[in-house]
């Protein structure tokens, strides 16, 4: 890798900088005359819907999440949710008392930050899916 586009792939890593290419392939400033381009900065909480971001309370328009039996576990969806975006917790295929720990942990640990959890029609199990709404009734999960 020639150290021209190590530079260029060290400076693409940082959205929030702007970009100078000049014509011979080095990056330069805003006040150089021999550009060739310029990528503007796009720092990350402005992509995506700003309505998401309101509706839901977070810093950024990402989910992340939602695999079921815990795979989405409670830290992973704490770490989402700390981080500024929306965490799903994997509550299906899990049993209703299991499901009941994690979203009370996950409520008191994130003291009302923005989190959601699965809930997987189970046409097979009626009643655990009648057990889980209502555990997300009680916790107030709303997502």
């Amino acid at each position: 890798m020639t150290k021209k586009l190590q530079e260029l792939l060290t400076a693409l890593a940082d959205p929030d900088k702007t970009i100078y290419l000049k014509s011979d392939g080095t990056l330069g400033s805003a006040d150089d005359t021999n550009l060739l381009g310029i990528i503007p900065k796009i720092p990350v909480q402005s992509l995506g819907s700003p309505d998401f971001r309101a509706e839901y309370g977070v810093k950024y328009a990402y989910v992340g999440g939602a695999m079921v039996c815990g795979i989405s576990s409670r830290a992973m969806v704490k770490a989402f949710s700390e981080g500024g975006c929306l965490g799903i917790f994997g509550s299906s295929g899990l049993q209703p008392a299991r499901v009941e720990e994690e979203i009370d942990a996950l409520s008191t640990d994130l003291q009302g930050k923005p989190f959601g959890a699965c809930l997987i029609h189970t046409p097979q199990d009626p009643s655990w899916e009648e057990k889980v709404t209502e555990i997300y009734l009680k916790h107030q999960v709303r997502v």
